[in-house]
């Protein structure tokens, strides 16, 4: 199994994942109680997370005139990519990734993470929000290993985020 932590309401909980037999279950918890609408957020959170609404059949359904993808579908057809929870999380990872590897935009991230993402039970931190982004001096980043241009992008994107100069729910529902 694996856990994450996602936002129900204003409550920052917890889903500790196991899948058996095809099926997923979750327990959940939060360091206060339970919003009421945690269980469906938390299947919303899930199906975001292992691209559940992906329609992997139409990728797959391109390898008839793609040599390159029917090459990758032969070996896992049916394969969903993991994703992300927010469109503001997406853009993290495309702004950290950039140009470097993998280990290095991870190592990028938890930086992040751990230095403004808040804490869900059992330690766990989640994504930081764009507020809190926007809110970082681009200091605090390049002393963590950011390049100049990244800790500028991230910092400038959450705050026009945060400020709703780029609507990212208008972008998530389209």
């Amino acid at each position: 199994g694996f856990c994450f932590a996602f936002r129900s309401s204003d409550a920052l909980v917890r889903a500790d994942v196991s899948l058996k037999g095809g099926f997923a279950t979750a327990d959940l918890s939060a360091c206060e109680a339970l919003p009421p609408n945690a269980g469906n957020d938390a299947v919303i959170a899930l199906a975001k997370i292992v691209g559940r609404r992906a329609q992997a059949h139409l990728f797959e359904a391109r390898s008839a005139h793609e040599p390159a993808i029917k090459r990758l579908t032969a070996i896992r057809p049916g394969l969903r990519i993991t994703r992300t929870l927010t469109a503001f999380d997406a853009i993290v990872w495309s702004i950290i990734g950039q140009q470097i590897s993998l280990p290095f935009a991870y190592q990028l991230l938890r930086e992040l993470v751990e230095m403004i993402g808040e804490v869900a039970p059992g330690g766990l931190r989640a994504m930081p929000l764009a507020h809190d982004v926007a809110q970082l001096d681009e200091s605090a980043l390049i002393n963590v290993k950011f390049s100049r241009a990244k800790a500028s992008y991230l910092v400038g994107i959450a705050r026009q985020v945060s400020s709703g100069e780029l609507d990212l729910v208008a972008a998530e529902e389209n």
